[in-house]
């Protein structure tokens, strides 16, 4: 090739590029190292924005090769990425130790304390980094130091010191302005390096927006959400192209599905408090007028959380962005809360049915049918076993209110919306935001229907059908059964035959003052151990149990009325619906008609502590 197109083409060279010629042959070597081809180093140089001048003590090659190769000074093999500019050496982690002392380490090795640092030659390769002497240097620097300081001559060692001085210091500014420089530099690239990658992201998100993600895009700018732009396949300088995009657009969508459906999630989360609160405004008088007009459903244990699952509830807590769902929206359902009532109430039994339809299983694990006619759970003999604990007889409808049936930890199975219902019952946001608590939901936990042998007894007993009568037939007949020293209702009846299989001859009925006598005692027990509410509050206003005094100068002070009665409408007494009184099971000793309490086994006794109290 002519030498003329050769000088032309080594003028545009880069500078690793020129290094890397002049290392691929001799000629190639000789050529450029000779003082005539000096130009082409300079013009090199020229190239290099912001360098550095040229210390004198480097020619223009080995200055060019300090800044642009990566190759080690003392080695040439390995690649060095730290330069030591004081030293004008690029050092490997190789050559390092051999090198390289640590300033502390030479003066304390050395043990030459006196010696004065300005004339150690010190290198750094940040402007803060760990300060290295040249072993070499170092060596020389203290020899010179001890034999001038030996030979008396003061007038010699300070002007040694003085002129070493002078140097180092012009090698440290030296140093410092190469730092400058690389820092000046690294802050260069690492900005150009920001904006390829900017300009690769919203190449990206053009695509996005393209594909219709844009409500996506924008929810993680005012989220700062770093999911994106930080993903394997955004990140990169390396411009979009056709081909890139082909081959992560799939992967970049799913991405895309899975943010969607996170916004989505958290909007509705977002409209459901919202409606929520308006759903609050109006539940509780809801809820209030249904169970004045039906006080049978306290039983069911029927309460808020139950209201908020019914369909129609979930219909306006879920009706899209664009409808405007108020308090007055729930207040529309005023007129069609007996039908909602009933639904849920038909729902509940129809799971209670099914759970009593279940196919018994033989040893052998193969299911068999089921004989007899459909499942009532309305039956006097109905009675089911608590999946929680141990408690073995819950009559219906009282088993819907039993705290095992309305769990406290939030059902495995259940839906979003299920779940934000149950977390409204957390104590320390209810405090934290003076919130009313709702309840826990129905979610009923039972273990398989056994019929009961004694049951039936204890219903023809009362000369009843067994396979026809209700509970409610059973109540009407309003009779007490004694067996040995205790009297007893039919439920506390069936739960006594049950644990002891007594002969039926040994049972009789209570005659008309041992019934009065169980009446009485029944309703002080309740008038005790229930809850009293007043009726002529707007909202009703409720006293535990033991505070009959405080409802009477309630009465009295907020109402005027003086003497106050359950027959006048003032007040009324119910038992907690998930006490497990309340579903009617009383049993006393004789003659003294003290109330005996049903423990966790199911057995009696007269220790209040013992009391198995399911309380809601």
């Amino acid at each position: 090739m002519p030498m003329d197109i050769i000088h032309e083409i080594l003028l545009y060279l880069p500078p690793q590029e020129l290094l890397m010629l002049a290392r691929v042959s001799k000629s190639f070597h000789n050529y450029l190292y000779k003082k005539s081809s000096v130009t082409y180093w300079q013009r090199v140089l020229k190239q290099i924005e912001g360098a550095p001048p040229r210390p004198k003590e480097l020619i223009e090659p080995a200055w060019v090769a300090l800044i642009a190769s990566p190759l080690c000074t003392s080695c040439g093999k390995m690649n060095a990425a730290q330069v030591y500019w004081a030293f004008l050496m690029r050092i490997c982690e190789s050559c390092k130790p051999k090198l390289l002392i640590d300033q502390f380490t030479l003066l304390d090795s050395e043990r030459i304390g006196a010696i004065p640092r300005t004339i150690l030659n010190l290198g750094r390769v940040t402007r803060f980094g760990r300060a290295y002497c040249l072993r070499s240097e170092a060596k020389e620097a203290i020899r010179n130091w001890l034999q001038l300081s030996k030979s008396e001559d003061e007038e010699a060692l300070n002007k040694y010191i003085d002129d070493e001085a002078e140097r180092i210091k012009g090698l440290s500014e030296f140093q410092y302005s190469c730092i400058a420089w690389l820092e000046s530099e690294e802050a260069k690239r690492k900005d150009y390096r920001v904006q390829l990658e900017k300009e690769r992201f919203e190449a990206i998100a053009v695509r996005l927006q393209e594909l219709g993600w844009e409500p996506e895009l924008q929810m993680l700018v005012q989220n700062r959400n770093p999911i994106l732009s930080r993903h394997a396949l955004v990140q990169g300088v390396e411009p979009l192209t056709d081909h890139a995009w082909r081959s992560m657009r799939d992967e970049l969508v799913k991405l895309m599905q899975d943010l969607r459906e996170k916004r989505l999630a958290r909007e509705r989360k977002q409209r459901m408090e919202g409606r929520w609160s308006s759903y609050m405004s109006a539940a509780p008088y809801l809820l209030k007028q249904q169970l004045e007009a039906q006080p049978e459903l306290r039983s069911y244990g029927f309460n808020l959380a139950d209201l908020a699952l019914t369909p129609e509830v979930r219909e306006l807590i879920h009706a899209d962005a664009d409808v405007y769902v108020g308090s007055q929206g729930f207040m529309a359902l005023q007129p069609h809360m007996d039908a909602i009532v009933e639904g849920w109430k038909s729902r509940v039994c129809e799971e209670l049915r099914k759970q009593m339809r279940a196919s018994p299983k033989t040893r052998s694990g193969k299911a068999q049918p089921r004989k007899g006619p459909e499942p009532n759970v309305e039956l006097a003999t109905t009675m089911f076993s608590c999946g929680g604990c141990t408690l073995p007889c819950l009559f219906f409808p009282n088993v819907l209110a039993h705290s095992c049936q309305r769990p406290s930890n939030a059902p495995a199975q259940q839906d979003a919306y299920g779940e934000f219902v149950h977390a409204k019952n957390d104590t320390k946001l209810r405090t934290t935001l003076n919130l009313p608590a709702i309840g826990y939901a129905l979610s009923i936990q039972l273990r398989k229907l056994e019929l009961s042998k004694q049951a039936y007894q204890i219903v023809q007993f009362c000369d009843k059908d067994p396979e026809t009568t209700t509970a409610k037939e059973m109540d009407e007949l309003d009779v007490r059964l004694v067996q040995g020293k205790a009297i007893m209702n039919w439920r506390a009846a069936i739960i006594e035959q049950i644990q002891h299989k007594h002969q039926m001859a040994t049972w009789r009925r209570a005659d008309a003052d041992e019934l009065a006598g169980a009446k009485k005692a029944e309703r002080k027990f309740v008038e005790t151990r229930g809850g009293w509410t007043c009726h002529k509050c707007p909202t009703p206003s409720s006293f535990g149990g033991f505070q009959w005094l405080f409802i009477a100068r309630h009465l009295e002070k907020a109402h005027d009325i003086k003497e106050p009665s359950v027959e006048n409408g003032d007040m009324s007494v119910a038992l907690n619906p998930g006490d497990v009184y309340a579903a009617g099971i009383y049993k006393m000793t004789l003659p003294g008609y003290e109330m005996l309490h049903l423990s966790k086994k199911g057995s009696w006794s007269t220790q209040r502590a013992e009391t198995y109290n399911h309380i809601i």
